[in-house]
């Protein structure tokens, strides 16, 4: 029964951990909710980083990306966060 006062403080800091990072995709990428990953390109002569979507086994769009504040992507750049 010691232990019931320390199971809440248990669960708080298991919430806190990352999730581990994919050995399977290359370094940078950003692994997406739908399945795939944005695959950083660089970046464009403002400084602004780029990305392109990649789904192994699926036709995909050849656009470059741009990462907003909120952590989604946009094709439009005015829309980006280029601060990074």
């Amino acid at each position: 029964m010691k232990i019931l006062p320390a199971l809440p403080l248990f669960f708080l800091l298991c919430g806190c951990v990352s999730a581990p990072h994919d050995p399977s995709l290359p370094a940078g990428a950003v692994p997406l909710a739908e399945g795939g990953y944005m695959m950083p390109l660089g970046k464009d002569a403002d400084g602004c980083p780029q990305y392109q979507k990649h789904d192994p086994g699926k036709l995909t769009t050849q656009v470059i990306q741009y990462r907003k504040k909120d952590g989604s992507f946009t094709m439009e750049k005015y829309e980006a966060d280029c601060r990074a």
